[in-house]
């Protein structure tokens, strides 16, 4: 679960760099788009996890 939230804040990361190069607000938001989905699966996985079900 840690590598996958590693994998996806590096990735958030990389992307950012690239908008911060090309001074391009789209890849910004691509990153936050990101940066949500895999703040929203990191909670579901830890719901599931301890509970052994996402929606209760």
């Amino acid at each position: 679960m840690l590598g996958l939230d590693t994998l996806y804040l590096s990735g958030m990361l990389a992307i950012v760099v690239h908008d911060m190069r090309t001074d391009s607000g789209l890849y910004f938001e691509a990153a936050l788009l990101i940066g949500m989905l895999g703040f929203t699966a990191t909670v579901a996985l830890a719901k599931f996890l301890i509970h052994g079900e996402v929606i209760r």
